[in-house]
């Protein structure tokens, strides 16, 4: 039995173990939804003693804590040697904080994880590409927190008057860079305009207008290094739910269906999923990403790219890998060896 004894403590016998941290939370509106898969994937990485895994949690306030106590993120890499970013919403700058302390990681670069946060320019790459997304437009200079009522409801009068004249609703009003959890409104009339400008501007300096498309919602997913493929792709399934747009609510409750876009045509979900693989591709993703379209009588739209998708029971990835047979674990599994294989 080797140098074994029964002295030997049980962390000694771990203590060579690949040490591997899960980061969850965030300075965003996204932190408890980022506990949310952070938790699930902590949670499925201890089922087993293959690891040594450390709980990164980074509090609202931007603190960094391992396994419940607070460390200086400096030293990061005196805890662990890889990492498995939960995050959603940030802006990349964690992500060059790793490259920095030279730990691998899975999520995207920090230029991708840029683009992908602010929504302005994830558009205008779609467009570049030649690719049928929502008419928008971005308005800045919005934030009315500290403005008297009065001086509040002249000015967003006058900026709704200016999207009035700029693009025909209804309209879907969101934050630019920031989390759409919150603020992401359908407005059918005027009123509902300046109803929805009133009460994002409260909070969001830049704003994104966007037309609303109405027709059938798809998602379709890629998974790098998954079942023998370089790139696995998840087919369209379709989205369906009861109210008048996918919203971040929806998502997080569950209360939608999916399944398989067997009823629209082969030629549409091939496009679906060849868009998939092109757009992975075009954005620099190099890890799991999840693409929206829309399906309407104007043709096939795409509606957003996602990177590190949602890790829950209720998330269109988990329910994607199980209608093709994939278990969590086997994702889970697949994605550890990606990351073991970037150590060395």
């Amino acid at each position: 039995m080797g140098n074994f004894s029964q002295s030997t403590s049980f962390s000694d016998l771990f203590k060579d173990k690949t040490r591997i941290g899960v980061i969850r939370g965030g300075e965003t509106p996204e932190y408890e939804l980022s506990l949310k898969t952070g938790g699930e994937i902590l949670k499925r990485l201890r089922s087993t003693h293959s690891y040594d895994v450390h709980d990164v949690l980074i509090d609202k306030y931007g603190v960094w804590h391992i396994d419940g106590k607070i460390v200086n993120k400096s030293f990061l890499s005196d805890y662990i040697d890889l990492a498995w970013s939960a995050l959603h919403g940030d802006d990349g700058e964690v992500y060059h904080h790793l490259e920095t302390l030279g730990i691998p990681y899975l999520g995207p670069d920090p230029l991708s994880a840029e683009l992908m946060f602010h929504r302005g320019k994830k558009k205008r790459r779609l467009r570049d590409l030649g690719l049928q997304t929502p008419d928008f437009f971005e308005m800045h200079n919005m934030y009315t927190g500290d403005m008297s009522e009065e001086d509040r409801d002249a000015f967003i009068r006058e900026r709704a008057f200016d999207i009035f004249g700029k693009l025909p609703g209804p309209w879907v009003v969101k934050p630019l860079a920031f989390s759409a959890r919150y603020h992401t409104y359908l407005a059918k009339t005027f009123p509902e305009l300046i109803t929805a400008l009133r009460v994002t501007s409260m909070d969001v300096d830049d704003i994104l207008i966007e037309e609303y498309v109405k027709g059938r919602e798809f998602v379709s997913g890629i998974v790098p290094e998954f079942r023998n493929k370089e790139k696995y792709i998840i087919p369209a399934h379709e989205i369906k739910h009861e109210k008048e747009m996918f919203t971040h609510d929806i998502h997080r409750t569950g209360s939608f269906s999916m399944t398989p876009a067997y009823d629209v045509s082969p030629h549409v979900r091939q496009l679906m999923d060849e868009l998939s693989e092109e757009l992975h591709k075009e954005f620099n993703l190099s890890d799991t990403a999840l693409i929206h379209f829309l399906l309407s009588s104007k043709g096939l739209y795409v509606m957003s790219v996602h990177h590190t998708p949602e890790l829950h029971e209720h998330s269109p990835l988990w329910k994607g890998l199980e209608y093709l047979g994939a278990k969590p674990e086997d994702f889970i599994n697949s994605q550890i060896a990606r990351l073991l294989r970037k150590k060395k």
